[in-house]
């Protein structure tokens, strides 16, 4: 055993190598470049160790064809060893892998290799990607060559396959880097691919292209698909792009196919210029009702565009008639910002807005503009009221509805309605309400209030909702401010205090300036409906400071408990979805029980998903009206009332969705329960993408309703008279589907709130006598 032992160990000490004997030689190399350009050099440097010789290295060079380049010298004697690589003088047709030998000279089994690329020639234009380059316009191109000293390239021009210079445009040289590509002098009559190609000169089998189309000459006309009134105006913009002599275009007119010759018949154009004309409506409606404006290029005649225009009887003018405030809330297509427009305006009860004012909070703000403009209301209570100021035209779908005993409206829905191409116009919904001209003072503005207030804190994307409520001692003079606030998650809330000021506008159009301080701060425009309804928005320009608009409500009383909640209320609210860009919108029941505990069931719609939420959770009312509710997981809403049942909603999480619930009444409900002639429109808008949409609405009470509405979508989608017909059916408790899956809420038979299951970018319908 003692012998095994041994023999064991002076094996493991001959696999080891341990005790005695002369180390191996080894030899390692390495490169100052793994890439060499043909005919450049690089320095290999060879370590051999254990060589007591120290004899050096031998140096050999092999590759896959004939050429590998060479080293000098082939051998190293003297430490360091090295030698220098040269590449072949021409470069490899492809990438050539050369592998360079350092072999010891006193043991030749001992080596070690290094391996460089030669690259192949390479051509690269930048910029790569399709260029447009309008006609009489130029562009710059780069060539880059690898692989070779000779960086020269030739430059040409091709239709296809053929070279086509100079018809196609021109070089300013055929070999100088960069170039100059000039576009031809004339747009092509339709657009022309031009390919640009850069040839090596040292190979000239390596290129590199890049497509230029010079774009031919377009028309466009906005708006596209107007409805004008009889003897009413409409006003056109024509744009033409691509077009170097900016020449414009001229104006005709069509009717039934052939020119339109009689002003009484079909209408006429009048005040035209290279882009602008003004349509007049004759007295009466022709037959066909439409009438084609068209813009035709100066510079091309063939490049048109036309407008077809709808002309209808205006019936019922008479019925927007008196002075009316409004705010309307929604998105900049070409910044997304939001962006609000509040004001009021006198309307005469024929078709023509002799007076109004109007501020706008958003890209381009405006303040105290002074307004006049036109309207129309047809058969059906549906409509187009435009508004013209100094820089300022805005034309509006509306649709009026709540008429008093003298057929006069005092509300109405509202949607901007010029939004003809989705790039750089403006798109949301709103309300009209008939305002109280007696109420255009300081004294009208007594008492507790509640406000909520919607926008974005001055980032793309974010949702801000203020809530809250406030006391004015109707000498201008706001105390008792307290508000919580949701800016997309970020929850806060604090006191303030603010002063209410006139100006030279409040007596004739109920505007007036509030100044907040203390826990909020900065200014807003007001404009009083009457002594209930106060319509406000922040003043300034929203890009830089942040936008929220909304209403001030009067309060019932200035001292609430849990008791003023005692009954069922339909909630309806708005938000931001959990997925970017699309909204989350509730529609449901809230049951209180007058002593602390309230029962809910919600439909939601969170960015297309459908859900029902139910439960049962704690509240608690304090004196001014503001609300928490406790129990259930995550976070929350708050509340403050107007009055009993009624009041304000705003959450407490990322989507900071705000809404209203308003006492239901008039149950239990039945098919019944949905009949008359209603008016239809948005509560404000919590994305960008969202379609909106106003009109009118009717139903016999059969569970049948049929609507005519307007509708304004992304990408500049305006549809005028849209019709549709659903079928309903009711549940007692006034919950209602329809056949396409959407889902109502009845408040009263004379008003439902409605939200979509199938978008995902939902929105909340009012639909209202």
């Amino acid at each position: 055993m003692k012998r095994l032992l041994v023999v064991v160990f002076a094996g493991l000490c001959l696999l080891a190598g341990c005790g005695g004997g002369t180390p191996a030689i080894s030899v390692s190399a390495s490169s100052s470049a793994s890439t060499v350009a043909a005919g450049q050099t690089a320095q290999i440097t060879a370590t051999v160790s254990n060589d007591s010789a120290n004899k050096g290295v031998s140096w050999t060079v092999s590759c896959s064809v004939a050429s590998c380049g060479s080293v000098s010298p082939t051998s190293s004697t003297t430490s360091p060893f090295t030698t220098t690589y040269t590449a072949p003088s021409s470069a490899p047709s492809s990438n050539l892998t050369v592998t360079i030998t350092a072999t010891s000279v006193s043991d030749s089994t001992k080596s070690a290799t290094v391996t460089i690329t030669v690259p192949a020639i390479s051509v690269s234009v930048n910029p790569s990607t399709p260029q447009t380059v309008e006609a009489t316009q130029t562009d710059q191109f780069t060539a880059t060559v690898g692989g070779t000293s000779n960086t020269g390239v030739t430059w040409t021009l091709y239709q296809g396959l053929t070279p086509c210079s100079p018809t196609c445009g021109t070089l300013s040289s055929s070999t100088t880097n960069p170039v100059t590509y000039t576009a031809p002098s004339t747009p092509p009559p339709s657009d022309l691919t031009v390919t640009l190609t850069a040839v090596s000169s040292a190979d000239a089998t390596k290129s590199a292209s890049v497509t230029i189309t010079v774009p031919a000459i377009t028309v466009s006309v906005a708006p596209t698909a107007p409805t004008v009134t009889t003897s009413t105006t409409q006003n056109f913009t024509a744009t033409v792009s691509n077009d170097p002599t900016t020449a414009g275009v001229t104006w005709s007119l069509a009717w039934n196919g052939s020119a339109c010759t009689s002003a009484s018949t079909c209408g006429s154009l009048s005040g035209p210029t290279t882009t602008t004309v003004t349509y007049n409506a004759p007295v009466g409606v022709p037959s066909p009702a439409t009438v084609a404006v068209t813009a035709t290029s100066l510079t091309d005649t063939s490049k048109t565009a036309t407008a077809i225009i709808t002309v209808t009887a205006a019936v019922n003018d008479s019925e927007l008639k008196g002075q009316y405030g409004f705010l309307l809330q929604g998105f900049d297509d070409a910044t997304g910002h939001q962006f609000a427009i509040v004001g009021s305006f006198v309307a005469d009860g024929s078709g023509n807005v002799t007076s109004g004012l109007i501020d706008l909070n958003g890209p381009l703000p405006l303040s105290a503009l002074s307004v006049t403009g036109t309207y129309s209301i047809g058969s059906d209570n549906r409509g187009t009221l435009t508004l013209n100021g100094t820089g300022f035209s805005r034309t509006f779908a509306i649709a009026v509805g709540s008429l008093n005993g003298s057929s006069i409206a005092t509300k109405a829905s509202m949607i901007e309605f010029d939004d003809t191409s989705g790039t750089t116009g403006n798109r949301g919904p709103g309300s009209i309400y008939l305002q109280d001209t007696t109420k255009f003072d300081l004294s009208a503005v007594n008492g507790p209030y509640a406000f909520q207030l919607v926008g974005e804190d001055g980032t793309v994307g974010t949702r801000l909702v203020n809530l809250g409520t406030m006391t004015a001692n109707g000498s201008g003079s706001v105390t008792n401010g307290s508000f919580d606030s949701d800016d997309s998650g970020t929850i806060s809330n604090g006191t303030f205090t603010a002063t209410l000021s006139t100006d030279s506008n409040t007596s004739a159009f109920g505007r007036m300036t509030m100044t907040l301080s203390g826990g909020a701060t900065g200014t807003r425009d007001v404009y009083i409906i009457d002594a209930t309804r106060i319509l406000m928005m922040t003043a300034g320009n929203e890009v830089s400071t942040g936008l929220v608009s909304g209403e001030l409500r009067a309060q019932s009383t200035s001292s609430f408990s849990d008791s003023s909640l005692n009954g069922v209320s339909v909630l309806y609210s708005v938000g931001l979805g959990s997925t970017a860009g699309d909204s989350d919108v509730n529609a449901g029941l809230l049951s209180f029980n007058g002593s602390g505990s309230v029962s809910i069931s919600i439909d939601e719609n969170n960015s297309g998903t459908i859900s029902t939420n139910t439960g049962t959770y704690g509240y608690s009312v304090a004196a001014n009206g503001r609300v928490t509710i406790t129990g259930g997981s995550g976070h929350q809403p708050i509340f403050y009332l107007l009055g009993n049942n009624e009041g304000f909603e705003m959450s407490t999480d990322s989507g900071a969705s705000a809404g209203s619930f308003e006492p239901q009444s008039a149950g239990p409900f039945t098919i019944a329960s949905v009949s008359g002639n209603y008016f239809f429109g948005q509560v404000a808008l919590s994305v960008t993408g969202a379609v909106v949409g106003s009109g009118v609405a009717t139903s016999t009470g059969n569970g049948t309703l049929t609507t005519t509405g307007d509708v304004s979508g992304p990408g500049g989608v305006l549809v005028s008279g849209q019709s549709l017909s659903y079928t309903l059916t009711v549940s007692s408790n006034g919950r209602v589907t329809d056949n396409q899956g959407d889902i109502y809420y009845i408040i009263s038979p004379s008003k439902v709130v409605a939200i979509s299951s199938t978008s995902t970018t939902p929105d909340v319908d009012i639909v209202q006598h």
